[in-house]
């Protein structure tokens, strides 16, 4: 005769102690700190529900917050899945839309030698100080048709550079698709072009921002690594190029050359002029486009994957 067994329950249990997944859907782990629920986990980070903040360092660089910050101090607004990054976020309410844009680039070989890669990103980085991109700081954008009632909108845009350790560019570029699988299609990576002839692109069906370093060593053209990234930067949003952007303040509307390269002008970034940087009505044509995606949800906070073949084809993640 087997013996009897007898189970007590408590249910004076708090639901932290059952449940395994927590706060913004991540994995408790209760082995850091020997406290129930006090460290959640996922892939890229080990966050610590007691002070709001991870307790390791974010491998990745982002020179705009502490490294040990999470979902951009806004836990009420972003997710992060991964623990790698946020999503980019429409708040009808408050009229505020934040733009996050993630690029793999090979860092390093597996003897820890610097690519030629990560030189870029560093140009790209330093560039930003002196040269306006999207990313220059936060856009104030009017949506209005009627100048006496304002429709402002916040609109601020973010890379975040995420370095890649390979031996070679094919596992650089292998692990860079792997990753982006990861992150639902939602990342891009950046790769050097070795072809002087080539101009830099972006690659729509592969997610990649192929840059040629030469570019700016072209003597009709005056565009730094920074500048020709946030062009290519722009398509990977979905963002066309301004000759087929209709706005009142686009001086190159239906221009076949673009603007070209022998304007003299500082024209749009999504332009070709010689001079270039990032224009209000360019950001304007891009809100515009985003909130009509929005708008196909009642939801006040929308959450949009933006797709590089066009703001059009973006879709509202759920």
């Amino acid at each position: 005769m087997s013996a009897k067994r007898s189970i007590n329950v408590s249910f004076s249990k708090t639901f932290t102690e059952f449940s395994w997944f927590l706060f913004n859907g991540q994995e408790k782990d209760d082995e850091i700190f020997g406290i129930t629920g006090s460290a959640l986990t996922a892939e890229f980070w080990e966050y610590d529900s007691r002070l709001g903040r991870r307790w390791n360092i974010d491998p990745v660089f982002k020179y705009w917050e502490s490294p040990y910050a999470c979902f951009m101090n806004s836990p009420l607004l972003f997710v992060d899945p991964q623990g790698s990054d946020g999503v980019v976020t429409v708040d009808k309410e408050k009229h505020e839309m934040t733009v996050k844009v993630k690029v793999y680039y090979w860092e390093k070989n597996s003897m820890g030698e610097k690519q030629p890669d990560a030189t870029v990103v560093d140009n790209i980085k330093s560039n930003k100080k002196t040269e306006l991109g999207f990313d220059a700081g936060s856009w104030l954008v009017d949506l209005s048709p009627d100048p006496t009632k304002p429709e402002m909108w916040t609109v601020t845009y973010e890379y975040d550079f995420v370095g890649i350790t390979a031996e070679n560019s094919l596992s650089y570029e292998k692990k860079a698709k792997e990753n982006i699988k990861q992150d639902g299609n939602t990342s891009n990576y950046l790769l050097l072009s070795k072809d002087k002839n080539s101009s830099s692109n972006y690659q729509e069906g592969s997610h990649c921002i192929s840059i040629n370093p030469d570019t700016k060593n072209n003597p009709n053209k005056n565009w730094s690594d920074y500048n020709t990234f946030n062009h290519e930067g722009g398509h990977a949003m979905g963002m066309p190029h301004d000759k087929d952007i209709n706005d009142k303040d686009n001086k190159v509307y239906n221009d076949n050359n673009n603007g070209g390269y022998e304007e003299t002008e500082t024209l749009g970034i999504m332009s070709y002029a010689r001079n270039r940087e990032t224009k209000s009505w360019e950001v304007r044509f891009f809100v515009t486009n985003v909130l009509s995606i929005a708008n196909q949800s009642n939801d006040n906070s929308v959450n949009i994957h933006l797709n590089g073949k066009g703001i059009g084809k973006s879709t509202i993640m759920k």
